[in-house]
């Protein structure tokens, strides 16, 4: 028992550190040993399932998935009798079928948060106890109305939980709670294109809870996509001071420096990126795109080629690789390129334009012709229209 309880304590250890993980490897062993750790311990049930759903959620297993709505039934409505923690199994399930499992249930979720809302209703906790975990169901309602298209319900559902919390609770308490409803409402607002209000509900959130780091990533991505780039660059680097690394941050940065033509940072950005997570197309073909500004062809290619290990359908990948190809002097090679690339997207100009041009560099002036008339079709008045045909004019009299 002993071992038992050194092993749930470094499971909630590593769980609060983000340590996800490395705190499953603890977590196993109290989940198998759940009756044996909490005994009749409510308290301690509901504190370990709730740990549990936020582990396996956080590490994305789907086998551990889909295996846990069953578990917490077992182990927590049919063991757990206090209303209180039974609304909150109610809510754990909710977010389970509305958030996590691989097929979603919308319906199933919302039929947990009104069972759950009926077990909060007759619970014997303090008032402001019991506002606070209602005004959490109703949040969770909230997630639901916004992934069922009904924006404008979810903003209000949201800020009729942070009223309820605000009328019933101290302002001093449960500040990261309520900076959680401020972020809900910027994620609908941003999804919604309206990123004035989504920057200013997600800085009301940071001010509530400052330390969080994926705050600072969100509203740098905020800041990224209305052009706002030093602003979005402070974030970033604020989030990356604030937690362990995580790649999405890393790139979000490179993304960030490489539009604002520091192109030697970016590449040091993306970099680390790649040290955390090699399996991502983003910022391997960000880099390459950086390396091909800096005149570092080989390496470019390099990095397109890894992108399409990733992704290896995304003509814009062979596209961007055909052309560094073509600049290193490796025609055939671009043109196989290019031939991949139409053949995903025909409509592209710029794949037609290209290939035109590379088969005119190897003499195959008819079908360099033919791509120039579907150029275009597709491109009518296209700019660069005499370059391209005395490039092919070149060919055909050399």
């Amino acid at each position: 028992m002993r071992s038992l309880h050194w092993r749930a304590e470094a499971f909630a250890r590593y769980t609060f550190l983000g340590l996800y993980a490395d705190a499953w490897e603890y977590g196993k062993v109290v989940t198998d040993r759940l009756d044996e750790y909490a005994g009749q311990d409510e308290a301690r049930r509901y504190k370990m399932l709730n740990k549990i759903f936020g582990c396996i959620g956080a590490i994305g297993d789907e086998q551990a998935l889909r295996a846990l709505p069953a578990f917490v039934v077992a182990e927590g409505l049919e063991k757990l009798t206090n209303p209180a923690y039974r609304g909150g199994v109610h809510y754990i399930l909710s977010m389970l079928y509305a958030r996590f499992l691989p097929e979603l249930d919308l319906d199933r979720a919302e039929r947990h948060l009104d069972l759950g809302l009926s077990e909060l209703e007759r619970s014997e906790e303090s008032e402001a106890s019991r506002r606070f975990q209602i005004a959490f169901n109703r949040n969770g309602l909230a997630l639901i109305r916004f992934r069922q298209g009904r924006a404008g319900e979810a903003v209000a559902l949201c800020r009729q939980a942070r009223e309820q919390l605000d009328q019933y609770l101290p302002a001093d308490r449960q500040r990261l709670h309520r900076s959680v409803l401020l972020y809900n409402i910027a994620q609908v607002f941003a999804t919604m294109g309206d990123i004035r209000q989504a920057l200013e509900h997600l800085s009301q959130a940071i001010a509530m809870d400052p330390e969080y780091s994926e705050y600072y990533n969100d509203r740098g991505m905020l800041h990224f996509k209305a052009g706002d780039l030093d602003a979005a660059r402070q974030d970033y680097l604020r989030g990356i001071a604030l937690s362990p690394p995580y790649y999405e941050v890393w790139t979000n940065l490179g993304q960030c420096l490489r539009r604002a033509k520091d192109f030697e940072g970016a590449v040091r950005a993306y970099t680390r990126s790649l040290d955390l997570e090699p399996r991502q197309s983003l910022a391997w073909i960000g880099r390459a795109d950086c390396y091909q500004e800096l005149g570092e062809l080989e390496q470019a290619c390099s990095d397109y080629s890894a992108a399409l290990v990733e992704t290896p359908e995304s003509w814009e990948c062979l596209g961007n690789r055909a052309v560094v190809l073509y600049d290193l002097g490796r025609i055939e090679e671009s043109l196989a390129d290019l031939e991949r690339a139409v053949g995903v997207a025909p409509k592209v100009p710029e794949l037609r334009r290209n290939r035109a041009i590379a088969l005119a560099e190897l003499g195959r002036t008819q079908r360099a012709r033919e791509d120039l008339e579907c150029y275009l079709e597709l491109e009518p008045g296209a700019a660069d229209l005499p370059g391209v045909l005395a490039t092919i004019q070149a060919s055909a009299v050399s």
